[in-house]
């Protein structure tokens, strides 16, 4: 993959990135990619859901209770009539896998990233 173009610092900081901790996982079978339904706690932030088209790499069971890094500001997009209000942030492999970025010490749902 290619870099994108600069973005001035000011449009990061409009990103609002924070932990989350998976609390449940169902099975996504009408998404094109396959996929996962999330439903995360963000503490403060309450919980909010998401579409994840991870499925091939986590199991149900690996994922409860995992810390994960998403983008919390983003409008709602709807994946296959489901409402995703969160992105999940993975790290994409050259062979297709996602990797899900994860705080590497534990930390509370809803803490921003810096």
């Amino acid at each position: 993959m290619e870099a994108k173009p600069p973005i001035e610092l000011t449009d990061f900081q409009r990103v609002d990135l924070r932990v989350g901790r998976i609390v449940a996982v169902e099975e996504f079978p009408e998404a094109r990619r396959p996929s996962y339904k999330l439903t995360i706690d963000f503490g403060p932030l309450g919980v909010k859901r998401s579409s994840a088209a991870i499925r091939p790499w986590y199991a149900p069971e690996d994922l409860i209770g995992r810390l994960i890094i998403a983008v919390v500001n983003l409008p709602v997009r709807r994946v296959a009539g489901f409402p995703s209000e969160v992105l999940v942030l993975g790290a994409i492999q050259p062979d297709g896998r996602v990797i899900l970025l994860q705080p590497d010490q534990p930390t509370d749902p809803g803490n921003p990233i810096a």
